[in-house]
């Protein structure tokens, strides 16, 4: 049995390298939820280690995140040449230190070839020769770029394809006035971006045995206005916005639009002393990643917000099973 310790919610300020730290590595988020969920190819195994694999796909959806909900604090770098895919991951590891030193070692290029699983164990000189000639140019303008740039706010770089992307789905993004209404409510509204909100849930299994659970969120976007609150996220999508239906049911995105709005409404309660909550909606703001690159609202719906709160519930309950018997974080 799962539940809640009301008292326990609370909001923090803190950046993405933070909240995703070591020192909430072992935090239950919705997205380690999908590591133990058998519907997702999910195992105890799988949850316990806790791997995820980023992947250029993931490093264009956040740099959209970054760029439409942190304007003030991000900025798209110019093409620097950056390669593509698992090689650009390798750039990237390694250009600490190729700016300082202004080279790179070869054990320096096999730890990160471990590390990206990047011809993990085969790397040859040959491969090593390619990661140096594929990669120098990008180092090289990077650095170039930083130099000329400051510290004002922190560039984002992409591969050329990806950067492309990129603008095409910021700009349809800031386009869309459906968008832009949600995310840019009255004057008279709270709005808030990247808001980190946590929360304790006891779990006690049918053999009595009991611990505590640690959960943890990242709202993109939410509103209060008055006794109406509005949860807003912000998916990039490699389908047309009209298929999102086929990403909706495979990432168990209806899991997340319940488990957030659940956490927000305690928030709102807690932090702008709401009693009642006159209308608690969830949007989806959507943006494709292939041409046209159409943006859209995806409204979610009461059925779909019962069936993600029943199965955040049922997995939450599969994690304090496991955690109460293996003594796992």
């Amino acid at each position: 049995m799962i539940e809640p310790i009301l008292d326990s919610l609370e909001y923090k300020e803190m950046s993405d390298e933070t909240y995703f730290s070591s020192e909430y590595r072992e935090y239950v988020s919705n997205s380690r939820l999908a590591l133990i969920n058998p519907d997702q190819d999910g195992s105890d195994e799988k949850y316990i280690t806790n791997a995820h694999i980023s992947t250029s796909s993931l490093s264009l959806g956040s740099a959209v995140h970054e760029l439409v909900l942190q304007p003030d604090e991000f900025v798209l770098a110019p093409k620097c040449d950056k390669p593509t895919a698992k090689l650009g991951m390798m750039a990237d590891y390694l250009y600490p230190f190729f700016k300082e030193c202004k080279t790179v070692t070869e054990e320096q290029i096999i730890e990160a070839s471990d590390h990206i699983d990047y011809y993990k164990g085969k790397m040859d000189d040959k491969k090593i020769n390619n990661v140096l000639q594929k990669c120098y140019n990008y180092w090289h303008e990077r650095v170039l770029y930083e130099i000329k740039a400051g510290n004002y706010k922190e560039p984002i770089f992409l591969d050329n394809t990806s950067w492309d992307k990129c603008v095409a789905c910021v700009e349809s993004i800031n386009n869309n006035k459906e968008i832009q209404k949600w995310l840019h409510p009255s004057d008279t509204a709270i709005s808030m971006n990247e808001a980190a909100l946590f929360m304790d849930f006891k779990y006690t299994g049918e053999d009595g045995k009991e611990c505590i659970i640690h959960f943890k969120s990242k709202l993109d976007n939410f509103t209060i206005d008055e006794n109406n609150v509005v949860l807003n996220d912000l998916k990039t999508t490699g389908h047309y916005v009209d298929q999102f239906k086929d990403s909706w049911e495979k990432y168990h995105y209806y899991r997340q639009g319940a488990c957030y709005s659940y956490l927000l409404s305690l928030y709102a309660k807690k932090y702008h002393n709401i009693e009642k909550i006159n209308s608690l909606k969830c949007n989806f703001l959507l943006v494709s990643t292939v041409p046209t690159h159409k943006s859209s609202v995806f409204k979610m719906t009461e059925p779909d917000m019962q069936r993600g709160w029943n199965e955040f519930i049922k997995l939450m309950n599969l994690v304090g099973n496991v955690k109460s018997r293996d003594s796992v974080l």
